[in-house]
């Protein structure tokens, strides 16, 4: 069942607020959209919403999105919970968007997965539909930036990363030791490969600054 079939756009909305999606939470990802040669929004503040039991789709916040790109165009519930609207840039136009101002999904906008060019998480890109996280390990590559600090002292600072993301746990972050300006002691590294794993390293987590 992949979103881009989802002909009825207003009868999915309905939905929603009526019943609410059988889940919803926050990403730690960052997610990003190419749409028209250009990034239609940059956030590390996505939720995966599950609009039906087998995987979910990714809801943007509203205020991530391009202001000048994205025009609401009328509301499909009379309570104005819901709005349908428009993506438009010089070349390119959509109208497979919803933007959610009231319930469960206030402050979220849903852009059809077909819809755009590219969808991305960190700098991986995704393929057909978004994936469950609940049913699969995956290692991205980031070029989000890492710092691990100790005092005064930024001991590792890099800008290739991979990050690893597990069912039910916090995301752990792998850095080349190519990154690390205070090698740390054998004991730390948690391979004998190229990259060593932050969460390993004996720096308190709050140390760890990621924009």
């Amino acid at each position: 069942m992949s979103d881009h079939l989802h002909a009825d756009l207003p009868q999915l909305a309905k939905k929603l607020i009526a019943d609410g999606p059988h889940k919803q939470e926050k990403t730690p990802r960052r997610v990003r959209t190419m749409f028209d040669r250009e990034w239609l929004f940059d956030t590390t503040s996505a939720s995966h919403v599950w609009e039906h039991p087998y995987y979910p789709q990714i809801y943007i916040p509203t205020s991530a999105i391009k202001a000048d790109q994205l025009t609401k165009t009328a509301s499909i519930d009379k309570d104005e919970s819901v709005f349908s609207a428009t993506i438009k840039s010089p070349n390119k136009e959509t109208d497979r968007v919803l933007v959610f101002e009231k319930g469960a999904l206030a402050g979220l906008t849903r852009v059809e997965f077909g819809a755009m060019d590219g969808w991305f998480e960190e700098d991986a890109p995704i393929y057909g539909h978004f994936k469950d996280p609940y049913k699969r390990v995956e290692i991205l590559p980031s070029t989000r930036r890492v710092t691990i600090q100790v005092g005064d002292v930024v001991i590792a600072d890099s800008t290739h990363n991979m990050f690893l993301f597990e069912t039910m746990l916090r995301p752990r972050y792998y850095m080349p030791k190519t990154a690390v300006s205070l090698t740390p002691p054998a004991s730390s590294i948690s391979s004998k490969k190229d990259y060593f794993l932050i969460s390993s390293f004996p720096v308190p987590p709050n140390l760890i600054s990621m924009p």
